[in-house]
């Protein structure tokens, strides 16, 4: 497991989880994630996808570490529309930090060489399901 978060405090908080000794705890952005190609299973935003800089770069660079057929999971406590009401009237930088609407999120994921399997937004979550394509992105 590989936990990693921009924000070394939330590391910290996470750390008196007693999550065991198999957690490596990398501090920092997403984007900076530089992990072998096909070195994981799973990739899991959790509460964090919005706040993303380039959407289109961190999924890349997600699914370059995918092993092919491994799964993105994105998700959130409350659902897409609280989310962006909430960014949208903060007066601060996350204001412009919104979930896509699905036609767009599933053309990012496509784009990026995933298939969706699942997208939910209800009044109290966003759940979203991606596999890797399995296809090599040079032949994309």
């Amino acid at each position: 497991v590989i936990a990693n978060d921009i924000s070394p405090e939330m590391l910290r908080r996470a750390r008196t989880r007693h999550l065991g000794h198999s957690v490596r705890w990398v501090p920092g952005p997403a984007e900076a994630l530089c992990l072998p190609a096909g070195s994981v299973d799973r990739v899991v935003c959790f509460q964090c996808f919005p706040h993303f800089d380039d959407p289109r770069e961190v999924l890349a660079r997600f699914r370059g570490m995918l092993r092919p057929d491994g799964l993105l999971a994105i998700g959130h406590f409350a659902s897409r529309r609280r989310i962006n009401r909430i960014h949208s009237e903060a007066e601060s930088p996350v204001a412009r930090d919104l979930i896509p609407p699905a036609r767009e999120m599933r053309r990012l994921l496509r784009d990026a060489g995933f298939r969706v399997e699942s997208l939910v937004s209800d009044p109290d979550s966003y759940w979203l399901l991606a596999r890797h394509d399995g296809h090599d992105a040079a032949s994309r």
